[in-house]
């Protein structure tokens, strides 16, 4: 056969090849498509069914296994194995089923539910109920709930009470030893079971013993009993019930004022002034004597004291002032005395207030300035030494003690109200035999000074010369008459015929009858007063009295009225009734009067005050003293209509200042350390702020507003703002040479 037919013939068998194979394409597609979908369907039947077969194997498996072997009670938790028995429950009887109608199906060999399985499964199922019932009955008092294994021995004695007729011996025996077995793997120490059993028993020890937050406990537990032990309990006293605050007390006594204001003796104040030994308390001495306030025999009697003291610095009159120890010891005054004099020698209706104050430099600053702001008096009598060199030792520039007197009396003078009056005693006149050349000199020094340096007027200022050790020009003697026999503390009243100017008694008793024409105090004055000192006395039937002795700067005040004390710190304050006032005296010997109903500016009275029980005054009567401020209760106006509504009391610690600068050795800086002087109080200040300027510092010859501000902390500077009250200041620096004065600016 030929290449050619041998083609053609493979051509023709393979065009027969695609037609049977088309034929038997479209034979398959001839099928019907519910046969197809019927054949995969039991393809997918047949998988399912040998998945869930494998899954029936899988569970049968898992189920032999596990009846092979005990549980452990440290394999899983207690919620994870109650979850697991209830998931295998339902899951079991859906498989079940499943396999049930499976092997119907199919005819393949399953293995059935063994018996001991169902059997675990109840066994399960009642250990839970009874673990329910438990916690039911936990409450019962026959389970001891502090026993580890309270819960095992309650079903254990439950199940014999509940099987001891229908279970036999042997059996129940085990049932309870595998049923306890069981409980104490769920409620026992969880211990991994790959550890090694040594490190297992420790581990179960160690939970055994104390935990660290016990042992923490345990030992706060004992210390605190053996605190408790220890511990004295006393009872506590009942709170004594405190009385409210009765801020509208009126007077003891109803008084007509007006007609009190009216016949009220009006006083004179001289405040004494002078460098240390220049004679002012001798002088101040001697001329009480001559007023008839001390008696020869007290005379005699200090003059005993002073015998057996050294005679160049004391005398018999000089200890009438210096009454302490440390006085007459030192010879020299140490503090201020005040003494009031109201007699016949006097005008009528006329007292006269005698302020003597230290001339040491020690003493000076704090004594002698306080007391100048604080009494505000109307005469200052300037002491002069006029002895031998004395006077030339005084007055040594401007940095002398007696100018800086000058100067703060010379600017209050300045911007008073009412002009001061100066009165300059050239002392010891004795001692240079009256020398008139040397007492010319020495006035006509100071009467340069007082002109041109500080703007005084002749009217203003007086020049007497006198002997205060010999009485000498205080007095005429023809005007007092002590006794009809001579004494040897009569005056000797030695005086030179050149002079002809007036004694200074003379000159005191003017100026009382010149200060009758003021104006007399008016019901508009707030009562503002200024405690000079300060006792508390001993509690009398439970309520705190306190013995005040006060200046009335401004007003009047009346017994039984309600005051307020205020102090010098900001948290401490007072309300209290004025039980009773007299007329207080510092000198030897004084004329008991009577208590005295009303007290009126200028007044120095001993005031007993009954501190308001409501206070704890035992714990702050430490914080009333010298230089606190007394005034009216604030919301008595209703019982006292006259009584001024416009009292303004201040607290500062940042304080504004109108002061005036005078010679200065050197410029004050701002935040320079400074000291503040008002009325009996001083305080250390900081220099803060110079107003209206940008200067950086305080220069001589200025008048200036500064701010200062008190350094010590929790203290607040008492500041009364009414017309009536001055409040003038003076300032110094740290070594008391005076800066400035001034009055502090309210508004």
């Amino acid at each position: 056969m030929s290449l050619l037919e041998q083609l053609a013939r493979k051509r023709i068998e393979k065009s027969k090849g695609l037609l049977s194979a088309d034929q038997s394409h479209s034979t398959s597609k001839s099928a019907s498509l519910l046969e197809r979908l019927h054949k995969n369907r039991e393809t997918k039947d047949n998988n399912a069914e040998t998945k869930r077969k494998d899954l029936k194997t899988l569970l049968a498996k898992d189920k032999v296994k596990r009846s092979d072997f005990t549980p452990n009670q440290h394999s899983v938790s207690l919620s994870l194995k109650l979850s697991a028995l209830k998931k295998s429950n339902s899951d079991l009887e859906k498989q079940g089923k499943s396999v049930t109608l499976d092997s119907k199906e199919n005819e393949l060999p399953t293995k059935r539910k063994s018996p001991d399985d169902k059997l675990n499964l109840e066994e399960s199922w009642k250990a839970i109920k009874e673990m329910n019932h438990y916690c039911f009955l936990k409450n019962d008092p026959c389970i001891n709930q502090t026993d580890d294994f309270a819960f095992t021995n309650f079903i254990i004695k439950d199940k014999k009470n509940s099987l001891s007729t229908s279970i036999p011996l042997s059996s129940q025996n085990s049932s309870f030893l595998s049923l306890k077995k069981h409980n104490n793997e769920l409620l026992g120490i969880f211990v991994p079971c790959n550890l090694p059993k040594t490190t297992r028993k420790v581990a179960i020890e160690n939970f055994n013993r104390p935990s660290p937050d016990d042992i923490i406990q345990s030992a706060q537990l004992n210390a605190f009993n053996e605190k408790l032990e220890n511990l004295n309990i006393k009872s506590v006293p009942k709170a004594e019930k405190k009385e409210p605050i009765n801020l509208q007390t009126p007077p003891t006594e109803s008084i007509d004022i007006h007609s009190f204001i009216a016949t009220h003796p009006l006083n004179l104040t001289c405040l004494f002034l002078g460098d240390t030994n220049a004679g002012k308390s001798t002088l101040l001495g001697h001329l009480l004597y001559d007023l008839n306030e001390i008696s020869m025999s007290s005379m005699r009697e200090l003059q005993k004291k002073s015998s057996n003291l050294d005679p160049s610095s004391s005398n018999s009159f000089k200890v009438i002032l210096d009454n302490t120890k440390t006085e007459r010891e030192n010879g020299f005054s140490m503090f201020k005395k005040v003494i009031q004099v109201e007699n016949d020698l006097l005008p009528p209706s006329s007292t006269l207030t005698l302020i003597d104050t230290p001339g040491s430099i020690k003493y000076f600053n704090k004594e002698t300035l306080n007391s100048i702001l604080t009494f505000d008096p109307e005469v200052y009598v300037l002491v002069i030494d006029c002895n031998y060199d004395s006077w030339e030792k005084s007055l040594d520039g401007p940095n002398n003690q007696i100018y800086e007197i000058l100067k703060v009396i010379s600017y209050l003078n300045k911007n008073s109200a009412c002009k001061k009056h100066l009165i300059i005693l050239l002392n010891k006149a004795d001692l240079i035999s009256w020398d008139k050349h040397r007492l010319e000199m020495i006035q006509s020094e100071l009467n340069y000074v007082l002109k041109e340096n500080f703007q005084w007027t002749d009217a203003e200022f007086q020049f007497i010369p006198c002997s205060g050790l010999l009485g000498s020009n205080l007095n005429k003697t023809e005007n007092i008459t002590k006794s009809k026999y001579k004494s040897e503390f009569d005056s000797i009243n030695y005086v030179p015929e050149w002079y002809e100017g007036p004694t200074f008694f003379s000159q005191l008793y003017l100026l009382v009858e010149h200060n009758m024409n003021k104006i007399e105090t008016t019901l508009e004055e707030p009562f503002v007063g200024t405690i000079l000192q300060s006792s508390v006395l001993q509690p009398i039937a439970e309520i705190n009295y306190v013995s005040l002795k006060v200046l009335i700067n401004s007003g009047y005040i009346q017994s039984g009225q309600t005051i307020e004390i205020h102090t010098q710190y900001e948290d401490f304050h007072y309300y209290g009734i004025v039980s009773r006032m007299k007329n207080s005296k510092q000198i030897l010997e004084t004329n008991t009067k009577n208590n005295i109903s009303v007290g009126l500016n200028p007044d120095i009275l001993e005031v007993l005050v009954k501190i308001h029980n409501t206070e704890d005054f035992t714990k702050k009567q430490f914080h009333i003293r010298k230089g606190d401020i007394i005034i009216h209760s604030r919301k008595t106006n209703t019982l006292s209509p006259n009584l001024p509504n416009t009292l303004k009391l201040l607290a500062l610690r940042l304080i504004k200042l109108s002061i005036q600068t005078h010679a200065l050795s050197d410029p004050v800086d701002l935040g320079s350390e400074l000291l503040l002087y008002h009325n009996l109080t001083h305080n250390a200040v900081k220099l803060v702020k110079i107003l209206g300027t940008n200067d950086i510092s305080i220069n001589p010859n200025q008048s200036l507003i500064v701010e200062v501000e008190i350094i010590e902390p929790d203290f607040a500077l008492n500041v009364i703002d009414s017309k009536y009250i001055t409040n003038n200041i003076v300032l110094t620096s740290i070594d008391h040479k005076v800066i400035a004065v001034g009055r502090i600016a309210c508004q």
